[in-house]
């Protein structure tokens, strides 16, 4: 179900501090949402080569299914939650872990002119 969108504190694996634009009910499934304030020190959004981690829970009938960012690195519950809009108990069936696109300074072999 999307609720409100909001920004919310997410730490990296390597411990760096983003902002990350996300459904703020499912990241609070979660309960690791932490609201991004005015005040924050964050500057930046995440970066794009950084797709957050999240864990997924459904219902028995897999007719519910939640995606829960989690937004502190081994936060997420792993017992049974109640979906706050059905009610319904909701299952955790899978925790994907951040997953990052390392740079590297290889050229493609290219000839377009320079000499680099």
């Amino acid at each position: 179900m999307a609720g409100s969108l909001k920004w919310l504190r997410y730490t990296t694996d390597v411990g760096d501090d983003f902002g990350i634009f996300a459904d703020e009910s499912n990241a609070e499934l979660a309960g690791t949402a932490v609201d991004l304030t005015g005040g924050a020190s964050i500057l930046y959004a995440l970066p794009r080569n950084v797709k957050p981690r999240f864990a997924r829970y459904q219902d028995a009938t897999g007719t519910i299914v939640r995606k829960a960012i989690i937004c502190v690195q081994g936060t997420a519950p792993t017992t049974p939650i109640v979906d706050p809009s059905s009610g319904a108990s909701l299952d955790l069936t899978a925790i994907v872990g951040e997953k990052v696109r390392i740079l590297t300074g290889v050229d493609s072999g290219i000839i377009d002119g320079d000499i680099s």
